[in-house]
Formats: structure tokens, sequence, C-alpha cells
């Protein structure tokens, strides 16, 4: 895959991310930043090719390493994403101070919003929410 992806970037089909779920134990590792920047070193990979995804209901394991984690992360070029955003804790003030560039919305919101009219006003609410966090 990392080799596939250099050939793309050499091909100059420009930024192709490289998505990472991370668990919550790698969310939470002191050394976290430190082993992505020396993986990313090794093969040749810039950092601002590499997303990390991340669950709210993660981040309620240790908020305070987490969150301490994604500033470091995000200084490096590294972006971050809010997977399955709205099944867990989705609380407006960890929201606003989490260092995300993008917020996926869970897969429930989506057909739910066809059918069901206060999921229709839902799920725009967190997109504007989305957008006015950056």
């Amino acid at each position: 895959m990392l080799i596939q992806h250099n050939r793309w970037r050499e091909m100059g089909l420009g930024a192709i991310p490289i998505a990472v779920n991370l668990s919550a134990a790698q969310l939470v590792d002191p050394a976290l930043a430190e082993r992505l920047q020396d993986i990313a070193r090794v093969v040749d990979v810039p950092a601002r090719y590499i997303e990390l995804e991340v669950t709210e209901s993660m981040l309620m394991v240790d908020y305070e390493a987490a969150l301490h984690n994604l500033n470091r992360l995000r200084a490096l070029g590294i972006k971050i994403a809010i997977d399955d955003f709205g099944t867990g804790y989705s609380s407006l003030s960890y929201l606003r101070r989490l260092p995300f560039d993008k917020l996926k919305l869970d897969q429930s919101f989506t057909p739910a919003a066809a059918a069901h009219a206060p999921d229709a006003a839902n799920t725009p609410a967190n997109i504007a929410l989305s957008l006015i966090h950056n």
C-alpha cells in the first residue's frame, strides 16, 4: 500500500490520504506522535497524507491524554477525522476543543434522515456544526 502510494505521488496524482483507524490504547499512548513521525519518515510518506480516524467513545477513555496527542499529531501535519460521529457522547463542548479536520457522521443519520422528520433536521445541523468548527 505505501509503496503504491509513493508511485501515485510520483505519477502526479496529488494528495491521496492514507486513512488509519486508531485504537483507544494507541490514542492515549504518550509515544504515538513520535512513532507516527518515524514511520512516515521510514516509508517516505509526508505526514500531510496521513489521516487518523478516532471515534467519540475512544476519546472518552482518557480525554486529556487523547486531546494532548491529537494536538501533537496535528502539529506534525497529520490529519484527524472523528469517525461515526453521533453514536456516542456527541458533546458540543468536547467537539469544540477537538482538533479535527473531518467529521464523519455515523451512517445511521443518512437513511434515517430521509424517512424520519427529526433526523432530517439533525443531519444538516450536525453538518453545520462541523463547518463552523474550524
